[in-house]
């Protein structure tokens, strides 16, 4: 075999090898990528759950009387809190994952 031979061949297993290091290099951004999407998920789903909840005390709120009043509003100021919390998280892990 030729040295031109021989230079060619050892430039065509590079070129397969860097093929191979960026392919590895996508697919690992692709399972980042989802890996990011599913804690979007997740914490969409913790989000709507307390949102939920919140909306069903103030529901309550609405049909309450007398005493059970400020014990409702005190579990609805607790669900804005818990809401607030769940926000808060999702918007810093976000930040976070975007860095």
């Amino acid at each position: 075999m030729s040295d031109t031979n021989k230079a060619f061949d050892r430039l065509h297993d590079e070129l397969a090898s860097w093929r191979t290091k960026i392919d590895e290099l996508r697919l690992r951004g692709h399972l980042a990528k989802r890996e990011v999407v599913e804690k979007v998920d997740e914490l969409e789903t913790d989000f709507e759950r307390a949102f939920v909840s919140s909306r069903e005390k103030m529901r309550e709120l609405k049909t309450s009387a007398g005493d059970e009043w400020t014990a409702v509003l005190l579990s609805i100021e607790s669900g804005w809190a818990e809401l607030k919390k769940t926000y808060d998280e999702a918007s810093s892990r976000e930040t976070k994952s975007k860095d």
